[in-house]
Parts: structure tokens; C-alpha cells; sequence
């Protein structure tokens, strides 16, 4: 038996995925723990997640990154910042590669202004090793 079922509630194939190891793990302690006697997801089956993408990755295209920095330098005060903030974030997202608590993390102290470099703590970054990440040199104006 296949979870497809999964996808007409709103799950991926990659979430159901993840669930379905996670009870399988579980099941299987059971098993090992003499908590029962077999497995009852033994025979459930993995779907293929990559017939399921609901949300391929890919990079803005010049013009789609252009009119998305325009609208929030045009737009009202979000997430405690103005619109002109906002577009600066989103550019350095976008040309840094920094995820969300990697962005979110960033302090002043983190900016090397002379370099134009930013540097992420290992404590945020995905490897848990520190980041020096180049900023194109475009920055300098923003920076200083």
C-alpha cells in the first residue's frame, strides 16, 4: 500500500515521507522492545517525491528581481521595516544565498564594511561552521 492518499489532505509525498519513517522507526522499537510482536507498517511503501513537486526551486529571472525590490522600496512598513530596508534585505538574500535565521542573525557587527563581507556564526549556518560570504562590491554605497 502506497500514503498517495496523503497528497488529496495536503501533505507532499516528501512530508508523508518523513512521517511514515518516523513511524516505522517507532514501530520497529516496538518490535525490539518486546512491546509488540510485529510491526504493523511493515509493508507500507515510500511515494516517489520527485512526481510530487509542489515547489520547485529556481532563481528570480532579472525582471521578476527587479519588480519584486521596486514594490518593497514602494511599499508600506512590514515586518518592522521600511520599504527601502526591506528591498536591501531581499537583494543580499538573494545574491548571498543566506537563509532566513542566517539573515535573521545578522547584526552590524556582523558587516566587515572595508571587506564587504558578512559573516554568519556557526551557530546559524546549516554546516555549523562560520560563514564569510563576499558582497558584490555594488554594496560599498549601501554599506559606508
Amino acid at each position: 500500500m502506497r500514503i498517495c492518499e496523503t497528497a488529496k489532505n495536503g501533505l507532499s509525498a516528501q512530508t508523508s515521507n518523513y512521517y511514515l519513517q518516523s513511524i516505522k522507526q517507532f514501530c520497529r522499537w516496538m518490535v525490539q522492545d518486546g512491546r509488540a510482536s510485529e510491526s504493523p507498517v511493515l509493508h507500507l511503501s515510500k511515494t516517489n517525491a520527485r512526481t510530487d513537486r509542489r515547489h520547485d526551486r529556481r532563481a528570480l529571472e532579472p525582471d521578476e528581481m527587479r519588480r519584486l525590490l521596486e514594490a518593497a522600496t514602494a511599499g508600506p512598513k512590514r515586518f518592522g521595516m521600511e520599504g527601502n530596508e526591506r528591498a536591501l534585505l531581499y537583494r543580499v538574500a538573494a545574491e548571498t544565498g543566506l537563509r532566513f535565521k542566517e539573515l535573521q542573525s545578522l547584526k552590524v557587527s556582523s558587516f566587515d564594511f572595508k571587506a564587504c563581507t558578512v559573516r554568519v556564526s556557526c551557530a546559524y549556518t546549516k554546516n555549523k561552521k562560520m560563514a564569510l560570504v563576499p558582497l558584490r562590491k555594488t554594496y560599498k554605497k549601501f554599506l559606508l
